[in-house]
């Protein structure tokens, strides 16, 4: 159950996380998050002064007299306070329009849509340090290679109309010139197609990690508790639907780009040609650099001093041109396979085998599986050399009833809880026709149990008729202990410990309480019979280091011959046959003694297994299951491990397990041939687009 909690946390946590994620990043995509940067962009507070300005500029220029002829149709609104300020570097293009008479420029970062006070235009350059705050129409620049909006705030009433929406710009090396050649017309403005979503966009990472984190959540249901069975198998499949939808419904309409269609005659020189020589055999249309596909440079050549139609993105990147040249019937008529997914899918279905195959739990459902499948009788076993005989397999049934002894070799005995003492281990019953043992006997046990019993009598006496009444009360009265058998201690200790390294401390304690000076002679005393009828007074204290004392000597001599027992109890003879239970179950019901919260003494333990003895070693048993495992030990003798027929929740929780194993080979083979098709489909890709356009360009008049 520990378990089942700790796994339930790490799956809560997780979502979490991922929820984290999730949020922290959509986040990210609002405002001038989204702004693209060449170096890493840095954020701070929007400051009360810049709103200020921000506001009075928002406000002068936002009039009828300014607004209408302005380059923007979307005129920015006035920002949130407490707005980021993003501060980042990158390159700023402008595209051209025409209406009543005035310019219209409109502004952009990459694919992004800015607005840039005119007051600040001529400080733009090839490369740009730029300040956005981002407004609920469109983001502000606020800043342009050091030089504020706010130290141009005395120059708004100075600014007319005409130089509003023809900026003037001062700097020769600005990014933003006026055109050099042929104009380029700007026809309309479309959204991108699948196709050309498809070629920068789906990868399928996120939709093959949600269909695998909905089969792990699967595979983790098949290991929790009932109680959570139903919450994670809806968890996980909500994941599944929501990455199968992914896969079949990929193009989400406001994450695709625009596309702008231009026509215009096409040179060779590029926009920065005039100080970036590195670009000077870039192709511009109308002032604008354009950026080509790699395989279509041996084409472009066609199309050059010539009125073209060209289609782009906003970072000038081409994706189609003239009637032949374009990605979207590349994609459409090519496809470029991706596999990111279908390795994703791979490395999931290796984690699910895995965890099925060698996890034991879900490696012992596919036995339990494949028996309920076969739906065989149960073998009813009387004597032990018809399973030795029998062609058993794993996941047989069979039903055993006989007469054995509760047995489990050491190596499979479980050894958790050593505070209970439990002599015989029934979930293993060991079955042959040979005598059964006789129960364990030990004089040496019997002479510390007499060496036990003599001293608790003196020192906790019940009646003692020994010692007269009156004195007994007063020496009770005074606190102190009456030794009226010392001379019996003397001799049952003698008898216990006849060697002399033995029992050495509880010889010296008794040598101490009598006139002599060596335990050889106090026993010489004790057995002429001097010492009979001498009493000995001990104190409180002394009683119980004495009583103490004789426990810790006789446990020492009952610990010893426990083991010895056990040894022969743990050794049955060669052959017959060992049923076990994999679930560690008890075979045999029968009542223990050992049912105090203490812990019982080794006296106690001794007796308690002469009595299991006389029962366990010759027991009679009623016991079958399914077959999970069979193996022959060292000994000759055939262990056979059995599992309880499960119910019909845990038959269900085996079956899908089942089930999730054969899923997931059939999806690792399947993804494995995707991944190879692909991969030699791509590779032939580019010669057939090569070939197309070939036929296209170079094909022999008719």
């Amino acid at each position: 159950m520990r378990l089942s909690v700790i796994i339930l946390a790490i799956f809560m946590i997780s979502l979490f996380i991922m929820a984290a994620f999730l949020f922290f990043k959509r986040r990210r995509l609002d405002g001038s998050y989204h702004l693209p940067s060449l170096a890493k962009p840095t954020y701070r507070k929007l400051t009360q002064d810049d709103y200020g300005v921000i506001s009075d500029y928002l406000s002068y220029f936002g009039t009828s007299k300014f607004s209408s002829g302005y380059s923007l149709q979307n005129f920015p609104e006035i920002p949130t306070k407490g707005e980021v300020v993003t501060t980042l570097r990158n390159i700023v293009n402008r595209f051209a329009g025409s209406s009543e008479g005035l310019n219209h420029w409109r502004y952009y970062i990459d694919a992004v849509e800015i607005h840039i006070p005119p007051l600040l235009v001529p400080y733009l350059q090839q490369e740009n340090v730029l300040d956005v705050v981002c407004t609920p129409s469109i983001p502000i620049v606020i800043g342009v290679n050091g030089h504020f909006l706010k130290d141009e705030k005395s120059h708004f009433s100075a600014l007319s109309l005409k130089q509003l929406s023809e900026p003037i710009l001062s700097n020769g090396t600005s990014t933003i010139q006026k055109n050099e050649g042929d104009a380029a017309h700007l026809l309309h403005i479309r959204q991108e197609t699948n196709e050309e979503y498809r070629l920068h966009h789906s990868s399928g990472f996120w939709n093959g990690s949600l269909i695998c984190l909905g089969l792990i959540l699967w595979l983790t249901a098949l290991m929790m508790p009932q109680v959570f069975l139903p919450w994670i198998m809806a968890a996980g499949g909500t994941f599944l639907v929501l990455g199968l939808f992914l896969i079949y419904r990929p193009i989400i309409k406001s994450r695709k780009q625009e596309v702008q269609c231009f026509k215009g005659r096409l040179k060779r020189w590029g926009l920065f040609g005039n100080f970036d020589h590195g670009q000077v055999k870039n192709i511009s249309l109308g002032g604008i650099d354009l950026v080509y596909p790699p395989h279509w440079e041996p084409y472009i050549q066609n199309d050059i001093d010539k009125v073209t139609y060209l289609e782009m993105y906003p970072n000038h990147h081409v994706i189609k041109q003239g009637p032949y040249l374009s990605l979207h019937d590349e994609e459409k008529n090519y496809p470029y396979k991706r596999y990111i997914k279908n390795i994703i899918f791979v490395v999931c279905s290796l984690f699910i085998i895995g965890m099925l195959y060698l996890y034991q739990p879900l490696s012992l459902s596919m036995k339990l599986t494949f028996s309920w499948i076969k739906e065989s009788e149960p073998h009813l076993v009387t004597n032990f050399t018809e399973l030795e005989t029998a062609k058993l397999h794993v996941g047989d049934i069979i039903q055993a009833k006989g007469v054995g002894m509760c047995y489990m070799p050491p190596n499979l005995s479980s050894k958790n809880n050593k505070t209970i003492f439990a002599p015989f281990d029934c979930s293993g019953i060991y079955w042959n026709n040979s005598n059964p043992m006789p129960m364990p006997e030990s004089s040496t046990i019997e002479k510390a149990a007499a060496l036990l019993y003599l001293v608790e009598e003196q020192l906790h006496p019940v009646s003692n008729n020994r010692v007269n009444p009156s004195l007994g009360q007063a020496i009770t009265k005074s606190g102190m202990n009456l030794l009226d058998n010392f001379d019996g201690i003397i001799l049952k200790t003698q008898d216990l410990c006849p060697r002399e390294n033995e029992c050495i401390r509880l010889k010296m304690a008794l040598v101490n309480l009598s006139n002599v000076n060596d335990w050889p002679s106090l026993v010489q005393r004790a057995e002429s019979g001097k010492l009979t009828g001498t009493n000995v007074l001990l104190r409180a204290v002394s009683a119980e280091a004495l009583e103490k004392l004789v426990d810790t000597t006789t446990s020492s001599f009952i610990y010893r011959e426990i083991d010895k027992a056990a040894i022969l109890l743990n050794s049955p003879p060669p052959g017959g046959v060992l049923l076990i239970s994999d679930e560690r179950k008890q075979l045999v019901d029968y009542a223990s003694n050992t049912n105090s919260v203490f812990e019982p003494t080794p006296l106690e333990q001794w007796r308690e297994l002469q009595r299991l003895s006389d029962i366990l070693l010759h027991t009679p048993f009623n016991t079958g299951g399914v077959i999970t495992g069979m193996v022959i030990d060292a000994n000759g003798t055939l262990q056979i491990f059995l599992h309880s027929m499960p119910d019909s929740m845990t038959l269900l929780y085996y079956i899908g397990n089942t089930l999730l194993l054969f899923f997931a080979i059939g999806f690792l083979i399947l993804n494995l041939f995707f991944i190879i098709r692909r991969r030699r489909q791509n590779n032939q890709r580019m010669h057939k687009i090569s070939q197309y356009y070939e036929h296209c360009f170079y094909r022999p008049p008719q």
